[in-house]
């Protein structure tokens, strides 16, 4: 991920006096015009950064500007900690865990017990349970992608079923909700699209680079994917008995008991598979009150898989 890199960057160049853009291409696995990038970006951040011309070149850090232990607060380091140690989690990469330890170096040593005493307050893990090779598989080989510059080529299955080719600019990997998502350029669709990965198959990566299109990811637009989504105004009829089981899903300002008990749940939503889905999970512990269009599709599933036992076994 590109935070990780550029903060692994800033420390090796901290911890040396001078290192070459070929070497940390070669580190990071990525190409020299991408160090480049990152370097352009530090020093945007506002660490000097001085490239050096010529044979011995490189690139180093400006003469007497230091990183000292003051530079962050011990609750800043222990914030940016938490977030790696979640990013370790869901994201394989060698590197991270360096960065850890030398981000923890920050950390005075008397102050050291307490931060670790802290460091398990609170721990940040997105990975679903159960976690799937395959998925690791396909994170790893998107990767390569992204940071080559490489189209990718794969057959994809959208919420309805429909199964189609499609040839991408990868841009982004994303995770949402525990799932990971591609955020790309779809040739095919002519515009920008979010795929999630559990609905890719047969991934390639093409030998085809491309020019990165001007996108400003920092802003997240593959948010608008979610937001362009019809938004529902669903209320539900559930149960006593399953009580726990809609307070995994649902808020308490969203849940309320009425008179014969049962709990009534007012929630906004996108329509879409995952709501269907959701609510037949619940199978005979829940009704939908409103609106009448989602009532009706759950009906007439419910029909389909009584019908479905309703035949005789051959």
């Amino acid at each position: 991920m590109k935070v990780d890199r550029l903060l692994a960057i800033t420390m090796l160049l901290i911890n040396k006096h001078k290192v070459t853009a070929s070497e940390l291409a070669e580190y990071f696995e990525v190409s020299v015009r991408t160090i480049h990038r990152d370097m352009e970006t530090i020093n945007q951040a506002g660490i000097p950064i001085i490239s050096i011309q010529g044979k011995n070149g490189g690139y180093s850090i400006m003469e007497n500007y230091r990183v000292d232990k003051n530079f962050l607060k011990e609750d800043e380091i222990l914030s940016l900690v938490t977030a790696l140690r979640g990013v370790n989690k869901t994201y394989e990469d060698k590197n991270i865990g360096n960065i850890i330890e030398k981000v923890c170096g920050l950390v005075p040593e008397n102050s050291m017990e307490n931060f670790n005493k802290k460091r398990n307050y609170f721990i940040a893990d997105f990975t679903p349970w159960g976690e799937s090779e395959i998925q690791k598989k396909k994170i790893l080989q998107l990767r390569s992608a992204l940071e080559a510059n490489k189209l990718v080529a794969f057959c994809y299955s959208d919420s309805k079923g429909i199964v189609s080719e499609r040839c991408v600019e990868p841009m982004s990997l994303v995770l949402k909700i525990s799932a990971w998502y591609l955020y790309a350029y779809c040739r095919y669709r002519d515009d920008y699209r979010l795929f999630k990965l559990g609905r890719m198959k047969d991934i390639t990566i093409l030998e085809e680079k491309f020019k990165e299109r001007e996108n400003n990811l920092t802003e997240s637009p593959f948010t608008k994917t979610w937001n362009n989504k019809k938004v529902q105004h669903i209320v539900l009829k559930f149960s006593a008995s399953v009580r726990s089981k809609v307070e995994d899903y649902f808020d308490e300002d969203q849940m309320a008991i009425n008179k014969e008990g049962y709990i009534i749940v007012t929630v906004d939503y996108p329509e879409d598979e995952w709501v269907y889905g959701t609510i037949l999970g619940f199978g005979s512990e829940v009704e939908v009150i409103e609106p009448d269009t989602i009532r009706k599709i759950i009906k007439d599933r419910a029909e389909k898989i009584f019908s479905i036992y309703q035949r005789t076994r051959e």
